[in-house]
C-alpha cells in the first residue's frame, strides 16, 4: 500500500499556473507538504499505537516514507496491509497443525501447544494460558473472528486532502 502526493499535480488540479510559481513560493510549497507528510506519518503512527496491540511493531516495522522530486510517499509493505485494512474470519487449526511447534502424537495425532495471554480486561487476567490443538479437536474450534483493519491511512488521507489545498491557497493566494 503506498500513498504518493505530488505536489504539482494538486496544484494543476486546483486550477493554477505552474507556470506562475516563484522559486520563493515553489520552495514554501515544498516544506508545507513535506511537513504535512511527516505530520501524517506521525498521526498513522499514533493511531496504529491506539489501535493495536501485540503486533503495532510489526506494523510499524513495515511503515516507511520517502520524498522523491515532487513526490511524497508514506508506504506500508506488504507484510503489514493485512493490519490496516482488516481481514476475514478464518480457522487457525490448519496453520497451527502445521506450524513449527507442532508435533505427532504417540497415537498419530497431530497437536500444538498454543500460548494465550489474557487481556486486562478481566479474560485471563494478563497471564498466559496453554490450550491444545490437535487434528481432532472440533471443525470450529479455532475460528479467528478476524479484524477489521485499523484504517490509519484513511484517517490521514483526509487530513492531508484538506491541508494541502488549504496549503496551495495560502502560499499561491
Amino acid at each position: 500500500m503506498d500513498w504518493n502526493f505530488n505536489l504539482m499535480e494538486r496544484v494543476i488540479e486546483l486550477g493554477y499556473d505552474v507556470e506562475d510559481i516563484t522559486p520563493q513560493e515553489e520552495m514554501e510549497l515544498k516544506i508545507a507538504l513535506n511537513d504535512l507528510v511527516d505530520a501524517a506519518y506521525s498521526e498513522i503512527s499514533r493511531i496504529v499505537q491506539n489501535k493495536l496491540k501485540s503486533t503495532r511493531v510489526d506494523y510499524l516495522k513495515g511503515l516507511s516514507q520517502s520524498h522523491l522530486g515532487d513526490d511524497w510517499l508514506i508506504m506500508l509493505d506488504e507484510d503489514s496491509e493485512h493490519w490496516e485494512e482488516g481481514f476475514k474470519a478464518f480457522d487457525m487449526k490448519p496453520g497451527l497443525l502445521r506450524g513449527p511447534n507442532a508435533k505427532l502424537s504417540a497415537k498419530g495425532v497431530m497437536y500444538n501447544i498454543v500460548p494465550i495471554k489474557g487481556d486486562k480486561d478481566g479474560s485471563g487476567g494478563g497471564k498466559t494460558q496453554f490450550r491444545i490443538v490437535t487434528s481432532l479437536s472440533p471443525k470450529n474450534s479455532w475460528i479467528h473472528p478476524g479484524f477489521e483493519g485499523v484504517h490509519a491511512f484513511d484517517e490521514a488521507a483526509n487530513y492531508i486532502d484538506s491541508e494541502l489545498d488549504n496549503i496551495i491557497e495560502r502560499v499561491l493566494g
